[in-house]
C-alpha cells in the first residue's frame, strides 16, 4: 500500500495500492510538503517527501486616481493605483484602444508620463503572478480643458428706469456646469446665481437696489473640471429717479392783469434730456428749447 501526508501529517490520507495516483489532495494556499509512504508485504516501508507552492489567488488591484468616470483639466493626470499578491511578477498598462501594453518597471510604479488629450480616455492596468494569475483593472475619465461658453441674455448695454435688475445668462459646457456668479464694478462681493433650467443651462439672480448711474456687470462661470470663464461684462445704465420741477412763478390759484404773464421754473436731474410744456386743452405740446428756458412768449 501507499499513503500520502500534508506538512507532516496536519492530513493523511487513506492507503491505496501501489500504481494508483492519488488525486484530489487538499493542498492550501501557500507553501506545502507532501510525504508519500509505500510499504510492501513484508512491512518493509519508505518515503519520500516534496515541497510545491499552491497559489489560485488572483493579484488584487485598485485604481485610487482619478475616480471612475470623472472630469479633470489636467492633461498631465497621473494614474494612481494599488495591487498586492503573494508572489507578484509583472505589471503594464493599456489606453484607449488597448492595442499597446506598456509595461511598468515595477508593481509599485503609478502612471506618470502620459499627456493626456481632451476627451474621453480608459486605462486599464493588469498584473499577473508566477503562477500565471492574471487580473486586471479599468477606469474611464475625461480630459477638460476647455471654458464654458457663457451668452449675457440680461442687462443689456441699455438704460434702466428701475434699479431691480436681473441678471441672466445662458453658460454651456459639454462635460457640465458647476456654477456661475456675478460682480459688479469689480467689487469684492461675488453673488451667487441660481441655476434656472439644464438645457440650456441659464443662471439667474435679482438685485434690487442697484446704485444709480453706471455699472459693469461681470460674469464668472467655471465648469465641473474647474475652467473658468470670466470673460464676459455689460456695462448698463440705472435711472430710476424722476426729474424734479418745480414752477416758480406765477403762484398757483393767483390772478394778474398781465397778458404777457411769464411763467418761470427750476427742474435738476442727474441726467435731463428735454423739456416742454402745454396749457389749457393740453391737446398740444410745445418743447422748449433746453430745460433752462422758461415760457415767456405766450399772449
Amino acid at each position: 500500500n501507499c499513503w500520502w501526508s500534508l506538512d507532516a501529517g496536519v492530513t493523511t490520507s487513506a492507503p491505496i495500492t501501489m500504481g494508483t495516483n492519488f488525486t484530489n489532495v487538499n493542498s492550501i494556499e501557500g507553501s506545502n510538503t507532501l510525504t508519500l509512504y509505500c510499504n510492501d508485504t513484508l512491512g518493509s516501508s519508505n518515503s519520500t517527501n516534496m515541497t510545491y507552492w499552491q497559489d489560485t489567488i488572483f493579484p488584487d488591484i485598485t485604481i485610487i486616481t482619478p475616480a471612475n468616470n470623472s472630469v479633470s483639466s489636467n492633461t498631465g493626470l497621473d494614474v494612481n493605483y494599488t495591487i498586492s499578491d503573494t508572489n507578484l511578477a509583472y505589471c503594464w498598462y493599456s489606453n484607449d484602444t488597448k492595442q499597446v501594453n506598456v509595461s511598468l518597471a515595477n508593481c509599485g510604479t503609478n502612471i506618470t508620463t502620459v499627456t493626456w488629450s481632451e476627451g474621453v480616455h480608459n486605462v486599464t492596468v493588469w498584473a499577473n503572478d508566477s503562477a500565471g494569475n492574471e487580473n486586471s483593472s479599468i477606469i474611464f475619465f475625461t480630459i477638460d480643458t476647455g471654458n464654458p461658453a457663457v451668452t449675457i441674455n440680461t442687462p443689456l448695454n441699455q438704460t434702466y428706469t428701475t434699479n431691480s435688475i436681473t441678471f441672466n445668462v445662458t453658460a454651456l459646457d459639454e462635460t457640465g456646469m458647476a456654477g456661475c456668479l456675478y460682480s459688479l464694478d469689480g467689487g469684492p462681493t461675488n453673488v451667487s446665481m441660481t441655476n434656472a433650467s439644464t438645457s440650456p443651462t441659464y443662471w439667474n439672480a435679482t438685485d434690487g437696489s442697484v446704485a444709480q448711474g453706471t455699472s459693469t456687470a461681470t460674469f464668472y462661470c467655471n465648469d465641473t473640471s474647474n475652467n473658468l470663464n470670466n470673460s464676459e461684462s455689460v456695462v448698463f445704465f440705472v435711472d430710476s429717479i424722476n426729474p424734479d420741477i418745480t414752477i416758480t412763478t406765477p403762484a398757483n390759484n393767483t390772478n394778474t392783469t398781465n397778458t404777457g404773464l411769464d411763467v418761470n421754473y427750476t427742474t435738476s436731474d442727474t441726467n435731463l434730456a428735454y423739456c416742454w410744456y402745454s396749457n389749457d386743452t393740453k391737446q398740444v405740446n410745445v418743447s422748449l428749447a433746453n430745460c433752462g428756458t422758461n415760457i415767456t412768449t405766450v399772449t
